[in-house]
Protein backbone atom coordinates (compact mmCIF):
# COMPACT_ATOMS: atom_id res chain seq x y z
CA UNK A 1 0.00 0.00 0.00
CA UNK A 2 1.49 3.37 -1.04
CA UNK A 3 0.05 6.49 0.60
CA UNK A 4 0.90 9.81 2.18
CA UNK A 5 -0.76 8.36 5.28
CA UNK A 6 -2.95 11.36 5.99
CA UNK A 7 -6.15 9.28 6.13
CA UNK A 8 -4.71 6.38 8.15
CA UNK A 9 -6.91 6.16 11.22
CA UNK A 10 -6.39 3.90 14.23
CA UNK A 11 -8.88 1.49 12.68
CA UNK A 12 -6.92 1.37 9.43
CA UNK A 13 -3.66 0.82 11.30
CA UNK A 14 -5.18 -2.07 13.26
CA UNK A 15 -6.40 -3.60 9.98
CA UNK A 16 -3.00 -3.14 8.32
CA UNK A 17 -1.26 -4.77 11.29
CA UNK A 18 -3.71 -7.68 11.43
CA UNK A 19 -3.26 -8.42 7.73
CA UNK A 20 0.52 -7.81 7.74
CA UNK A 21 0.58 -4.99 5.22
CA UNK A 22 3.76 -3.19 4.30
CA UNK A 23 2.91 0.49 3.95
CA UNK A 24 4.87 2.85 1.73
CA UNK A 25 4.76 6.43 3.00
CA UNK A 26 5.43 9.31 0.62
CA UNK A 27 7.60 11.89 2.36
CA UNK A 28 10.11 14.18 0.69
CA UNK A 29 12.40 15.06 3.59
CA UNK A 30 12.25 17.42 6.57
CA UNK A 31 9.31 19.81 6.81
CA UNK A 32 10.81 22.70 4.84
CA UNK A 33 11.61 20.36 1.94
CA UNK A 34 8.49 18.18 2.12
CA UNK A 35 6.01 21.06 2.33
CA UNK A 36 7.50 22.80 -0.69
CA UNK A 37 5.34 20.71 -3.06
CA UNK A 38 3.31 18.40 -0.80
CA UNK A 39 0.23 20.44 0.01
CA UNK A 40 -3.37 19.73 0.88
CA UNK A 41 -6.32 21.00 -1.15
CA UNK A 42 -6.45 24.00 1.18
CA UNK A 43 -2.83 24.85 0.33
CA UNK A 44 -1.31 23.86 3.67
CA UNK A 45 1.77 21.67 3.90
CA UNK A 46 1.10 18.02 4.75
CA UNK A 47 4.27 17.29 6.73
CA UNK A 48 2.72 17.30 10.22
CA UNK A 49 -0.06 14.94 9.13
CA UNK A 50 2.38 12.57 7.41
CA UNK A 51 4.57 12.45 10.52
CA UNK A 52 1.48 11.78 12.66
CA UNK A 53 0.60 8.89 10.32
CA UNK A 54 4.10 7.44 10.64
CA UNK A 55 3.88 7.64 14.43
CA UNK A 56 0.48 5.94 14.31
CA UNK A 57 1.88 3.14 12.13
CA UNK A 58 4.78 2.68 14.54
CA UNK A 59 2.43 2.55 17.53
CA UNK A 60 0.58 -0.33 15.84
CA UNK A 61 3.89 -1.91 14.80
CA UNK A 62 2.97 -1.73 11.12
CA UNK A 63 6.04 -2.09 8.93
CA UNK A 64 6.57 0.90 6.66
CA UNK A 65 9.03 2.15 4.11
CA UNK A 66 9.47 5.59 2.60
CA UNK A 67 9.21 6.80 -0.96
CA UNK A 68 10.85 10.16 -1.53
CA UNK A 69 10.32 12.11 -4.72
CA UNK A 70 13.46 14.05 -5.55
CA UNK A 71 12.58 17.48 -6.92
CA UNK A 72 14.47 20.63 -7.85
CA UNK A 73 14.66 21.72 -4.20
CA UNK A 74 15.42 18.64 -2.07
CA UNK A 75 17.94 17.41 -4.66
CA UNK A 76 20.37 19.92 -3.11
CA UNK A 77 20.08 18.36 0.37
CA UNK A 78 20.87 14.65 0.02
CA UNK A 79 22.35 14.09 3.47
CA UNK A 80 19.66 16.11 5.21
CA UNK A 81 16.98 14.02 3.48
CA UNK A 82 18.76 10.75 4.21
CA UNK A 83 19.44 11.49 7.88
CA UNK A 84 15.90 12.73 8.35
CA UNK A 85 14.43 9.52 6.91
CA UNK A 86 16.64 7.50 9.24
CA UNK A 87 15.54 9.65 12.19
CA UNK A 88 11.86 8.85 11.62
CA UNK A 89 12.62 5.13 11.60
CA UNK A 90 12.69 4.38 7.89
CA UNK A 91 14.75 1.25 7.30
CA UNK A 92 13.66 0.83 3.66
CA UNK A 93 13.92 3.82 1.33
CA UNK A 94 13.19 4.57 -2.29
CA UNK A 95 14.27 7.73 -4.09
CA UNK A 96 12.47 8.59 -7.31
CA UNK A 97 13.54 11.48 -9.51
CA UNK A 98 10.82 13.87 -10.60
CA UNK A 99 10.65 14.33 -14.33
CA UNK A 100 7.41 16.03 -15.15
CA UNK A 101 6.51 17.20 -18.61
CA UNK A 102 4.22 20.04 -19.44
CA UNK A 103 1.86 20.55 -22.30
CA UNK A 104 3.38 19.30 -25.53
CA UNK A 105 4.43 21.80 -28.15
CA UNK A 106 2.53 20.22 -31.00
CA UNK A 107 3.12 21.19 -34.59
CA UNK A 108 0.25 19.90 -36.70
CA UNK A 109 1.98 20.76 -39.97
CA UNK A 110 3.79 17.44 -39.97
CA UNK A 111 7.16 19.10 -40.55
CA UNK A 112 8.62 18.88 -37.07
CA UNK A 113 8.57 16.47 -34.16
CA UNK A 114 6.37 17.03 -31.16
CA UNK A 115 8.35 18.13 -28.13
CA UNK A 116 7.58 18.31 -24.45
CA UNK A 117 8.84 21.01 -22.16
CA UNK A 118 10.19 20.00 -18.78
CA UNK A 119 8.43 21.53 -15.76
CA UNK A 120 10.57 23.71 -13.47
CA UNK A 121 10.42 21.40 -10.45
CA UNK A 122 11.85 18.45 -12.39
CA UNK A 123 15.36 17.22 -11.58
CA UNK A 124 18.18 17.24 -14.13
CA UNK A 125 19.85 13.82 -14.46
CA UNK A 126 23.24 15.07 -13.24
CA UNK A 127 21.70 16.57 -10.09
CA UNK A 128 19.86 13.33 -9.35
CA UNK A 129 23.09 11.39 -9.91
CA UNK A 130 24.97 13.62 -7.48
CA UNK A 131 22.14 13.27 -4.92
CA UNK A 132 22.21 9.48 -5.15
CA UNK A 133 26.03 9.30 -5.15
CA UNK A 134 26.20 11.37 -1.98
CA UNK A 135 23.71 9.13 -0.21
CA UNK A 136 25.44 6.02 -1.57
CA UNK A 137 28.76 7.04 0.00
CA UNK A 138 27.06 7.66 3.36
CA UNK A 139 25.17 4.35 3.12
CA UNK A 140 28.31 2.35 2.24
CA UNK A 141 30.29 3.89 5.11
CA UNK A 142 27.67 3.56 7.81
CA UNK A 143 24.47 1.75 6.97
CA UNK A 144 24.90 -1.32 4.74
CA UNK A 145 22.82 -4.13 6.21
CA UNK A 146 20.79 -1.78 8.41
CA UNK A 147 19.22 0.60 5.91
CA UNK A 148 17.89 -0.80 2.64
CA UNK A 149 17.72 1.43 -0.41
CA UNK A 150 16.13 -0.23 -3.39
CA UNK A 151 18.40 1.33 -6.01
CA UNK A 152 21.58 0.49 -4.10
CA UNK A 153 20.53 -3.04 -3.22
CA UNK A 154 19.77 -3.74 -6.89
CA UNK A 155 23.07 -2.25 -8.01
CA UNK A 156 25.16 -4.18 -5.49
CA UNK A 157 23.31 -7.41 -6.25
CA UNK A 158 23.98 -7.04 -9.98
CA UNK A 159 27.58 -6.03 -9.35
CA UNK A 160 28.10 -9.19 -7.33
CA UNK A 161 26.48 -11.29 -10.05
CA UNK A 162 23.34 -12.10 -8.10
CA UNK A 163 20.85 -11.08 -10.77
CA UNK A 164 18.43 -8.31 -10.02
Amino acid sequence: LQTNGILLSNEWCAFLKEHEFLVGISIDGPQELHDRYRRSNSGNGTFAKVIAAIERLKSYQVEFNTLTVINNVNVHYPLEVYHFLKSIGSKHMQFIELLETGTPNIDFSGHSENTFRIIDFSVPPTAYGKFMSTIFMQWVKNDVGEIFIRQFESFVSRFLGNGH
